[in-house]
């Protein structure tokens, strides 16, 4: 159905703290599209497909695994039209720029700590506390929209061995998760790396 461009509000996104499916009541994440009818629907606008249908939270919580944020129904409201959510402010991992200690060296290796958010190729380093709190479900965080994981990174011995060993850990994560994790690293499998 065509809808003026002065009834469509385009470019709209959501990380997961307003909308779900209409026929489902699964999360949505991503960029969404409202209508002047006050419809809500997924895409940047009504060219966007698929475009499938929108709705704020069913029975003010979230359906998605076991997690439940409450809303009331002003809060609800507020947060439609303002685009914030000021229900219940939920944390979110931040990037971390990890440095290996001289324990680490005199071992070999150290872990690395990472989130990918589940419908995107969105790939973050974060420190340990946080990867914690999201590979356990902690309530405090948007743990739900990410997939944590860790590497165990070689950083000294033999150069090809220790290039070697972290492309084999990459590989590994790549097939248990179904995601391609080597364009992450930009070809530097030897970061870090100390001869010995």
């Amino acid at each position: 159905m065509y809808y003026p461009e002065n009834k469509i509000i385009k470019n709209l996104y959501t990380n997961g703290d307003i909308l779900c499916y209409k026929n489902n009541g699964k999360v949505y994440i991503g960029f969404y599209h409202k209508l002047f009818n006050g419809k809500i629907f997924s895409g940047k606008d009504p060219k966007d497909q698929p475009v499938e249908e929108l709705e704020l939270f069913v029975n003010n919580q979230i359906n998605s695994d076991d997690s439940e944020v409450n809303f009331s129904e002003d809060n609800l409201i507020y947060n439609y039209l303002k685009e914030v959510n000021i229900s219940k402010k939920l944390l979110v991992p931040k990037y971390y720029h990890p440095l290996p200690k001289d324990e680490d060296y005199q071992r070999g290796e150290f872990i690395r700590y990472f989130v990918k958010k589940i419908n995107e190729f969105y790939i973050l380093e974060i420190n340990k506390d946080d990867y914690t709190a999201i590979k356990n479900k902690d309530k405090q965080w948007l743990y739900y929209i990410y997939e944590p994981f860790e590497l165990k990174w070689k950083i000294i011995g033999e150069y090809d061995f220790v290039v070697h060993s972290n492309i084999i850990q990459i590989e590994e994560i790549e097939r248990k998760y179904k995601f391609v994790l080597k364009n992450y690293f930009k070809n530097k499998f030897d970061k870090y790396y100390r001869t010995s």
